[in-house]
């Protein structure tokens, strides 16, 4: 075994021990439609993530980019058929946040967590 993959199944287990399921939730929007004069509604595809939320230090919290009700949320990468993007939703005991940022931590070029900023009642 490599070891991006020895890593990446390092942190698919500690995020399985004190992690939790959530949802990512993908969107793709509609095509135009000119009959309506509009694009229908964004389709949603969920995917089953094992993963943490944590909250931001008060150091890193400056009113703008990061905001008090940010979170990171950390997804384990080992396994996943797509890779969280900007405007994702992760969806975590009920609420729905916005993925704002995605970071990929990775070695050897193997993904081994996906760490995001995501941001509550963001559109």
């Amino acid at each position: 075994m490599s070891l991006g993959a020895d890593l990446q199944a390092g942190a698919e287990q500690l995020l399985i021990q004190f992690g939790r399921s959530m949802t990512l939730r993908k969107l793709a929007e509609g095509a135009y439609d000119p009959a309506t004069g509009g694009a229908p509604a964004p389709t949603a595809t969920d995917y089953t993530v094992i993963g943490v939320l944590l909250q931001y230090s008060d150091m890193y919290i400056n009113g703008g980019t990061i905001l008090k009700q940010d979170r990171r949320c950390i997804i384990a990468a080992k396994g996943m058929t797509v890779v969280p993007e900007l405007g994702d939703r992760i969806i975590a005991d009920g609420v729905t946040y916005a993925v704002l940022e995605v970071v990929v931590k990775e070695v050897s070029a193997v993904p081994a967590t996906y760490v995001m900023q995501i941001r509550r009642g963001a559109a």
